[in-house]
């Protein structure tokens, strides 16, 4: 196919194409003719190269399409693409590639994703499929329209051309619920258009040193041909373009052939997905947030298994807009934007419950304290239709987290607390804090309540110790005045 009919094919703008008068058309010996394909409304230039010995100009056969260098999505102004050996065996110069600040195109980019651990789901599976659906499209939605569509075991996301996939990669990595996604050429069945779209990808990705396999997938079963058969002409019809050794075991580049009813899907990349669960598939639940490094990955997990997370935190703070203006909030958003949804931050101040205490100080303040806030979580939560509560603690880690004292606090509410964090040690939590990139963030210095209780906490509660403590104060009325000082941040 000529690349005058390959543009017009594709909507490319207007067919029309210029073959540019070169040195090799006046008798020197440079074997190089140009295509210049100029796009006047979209302002993309196009640069194509072809050997003399192998380019006959006629209508419908400007350039040899095997030799065509496309202009790579999202490349700036004057690129330089390096020098490529064709099939006669010439060095073609390295030829510079005009663009504006990203690749025009009237096409759409689409990209395939590859469930997690959904594809293990029964009945309920449309369902989680569905979530998955809102939350892409949530994430995607400031780049352009954004449209999915479920088929056979997968998403297709289609979004505008003109967005920048490594935008669309930044977005979707950190989303949870995806094995793997990747930008997808999507064709008809037509023999000729998957041989085609199959040898784009390798022009872009493959030369004589780089190993390659076709892995076909003939999901349509009317196809005429059996997968490993298109597997084995396409890989011969790349060979024969490219020179590429075939390597079945284990390739350097492996270009992928999914037939399914009326299209064929191509791709050559699998970019890593978080896994998980999609975010709303598992319930809301209520997150002790503290400033620390632990109770933002402690909520991490808990998003990564599919549960919404709204936010409480306990500030010592001269006022609730100086709360509001912490790094509290900051640490909450950058935990939750990544995943498309809402959430809110409960910021409840410390002096009601420290002002009821003065008289009744002893080494169990800090655990009345835990126990307080379990308290103040666990109405907040069943406000705003939670579940469960969700902390940072970690078994041993400091005195307020021996087992005694974790069940001590448990005791107090009736609603479950999960801790994520249970059983890592330090250094694993600071390595996925710092995977998160919330780490920097944690560890600037700010007030926690936690620390300005007893520095010297009792590590075994007496449960009649505490009873009699806690008799002592009116903690409904307690908790009526803190929930009625809280401020609520959306994040």
């Amino acid at each position: 196919m000529g690349i005058a009919a390959y543009l017009a094919r594709r909507g490319r703008g207007s067919p029309d194409a210029k073959l540019c008068r070169t040195p090799a058309e006046t008798g020197t010996n440079d074997k190089m003719k140009l295509l210049v394909y100029n796009n006047l409304d979209s302002g993309v230039f196009c640069v194509f190269a072809a050997d003399s010995t192998d380019f006959t100009a006629k209508p419908g056969n400007l350039c040899h399409p095997w030799l065509k260098i496309p202009l790579l999505h999202g490349q700036n102004d004057f690129r330089q693409t390096p020098a490529i050996k064709t099939r006669a065996g010439h060095q073609t110069p390295p030829l510079a590639l005009f663009s504006t600040e990203r690749y025009a195109m009237t096409e759409n980019l689409h990209v395939v994703v590859h469930y997690a651990e959904l594809g293990l789901k029964g009945k309920n599976r449309p369902f989680f499929e569905r979530q998955l659906a809102k939350n892409i499209r949530a994430v995607l939605t400031e780049l352009g329209p954004v449209q999915t569509k479920r088929f056979w075991g997968r998403l297709l996301v289609t979004i505008p051309a003109s967005t920048p996939f490594a935008e669309v990669r930044k977005r979707l990595q950190p989303l949870f619920g995806m094995a793997y996604f990747a930008p997808v050429r999507v064709v008809s069945q037509a023999w000729d258009d998957i041989q085609e779209a199959v040898l784009e990808q390798a022009r872009l990705l493959l030369d004589p040193d780089t190993s390659f396999r076709v892995k076909a997938h003939r999901g349509d079963k009317r196809f005429p041909l059996i997968s490993p058969e298109i597997g084995r002409q396409l890989g011969a019809a790349i060979v024969a373009m490219t020179g590429s050794p075939v390597d079945l075991q284990s390739p350097a580049v492996t270009i992928y052939v999914n037939i399914q009813v009326e299209h064929a899907y191509i791709f050559a990349e699998k970019i890593p997905g978080a896994g998980g669960l999609p975010v709303g598939v598992t319930g809301r639940v209520m997150g002790l947030l503290s400033g620390g490094i632990d109770s933002p990955v402690a909520a991490h997990l808990m998003l990564k298994r599919g549960c919404k997370v709204d936010f409480v935190h306990f500030h010592a703070l001269r006022s609730a807009e100086e709360a509001a203006n912490s790094k509290i909030v900051e640490l909450a958003r950058h935990v939750i934007t990544p995943q498309g949804i809402p959430a809110q931050v409960h910021l409840v101040p410390y002096h009601p419950f420290q002002m009821r205490l003065l008289t009744n100080e002893s080494r169990y303040e800090l655990v009345i304290f835990r126990r307080f806030m379990a308290r103040v979580a666990q109405d907040l939560a069943r406000q705003h239709h939670a579940q469960a509560i969700v902390t940072g603690d970690n078994l041993g880690q400091v005195a307020s987290q021996t087992l005694e004292n974790l069940v001590a606090v448990e005791e107090a509410v009736e609603m479950p607390i999960f801790r994520p964090l249970l059983c890592f040690d330090k250094q694993e939590i600071i390595g996925l804090a710092q995977q998160l990139g919330t780490f920097d963030l944690s560890v600037q210095p700010y007030k926690d309540c936690c620390s300005i209780v007893d520095r010297h906490p009792a590590t075994r509660v007496r449960a009649d110790q505490l009873t009699e403590i806690e008799s002592a104060i009116d903690f409904p009325q307690l908790i009526a005045d803190s929930l009625a000082e809280t401020t609520t941040v959306r994040v």
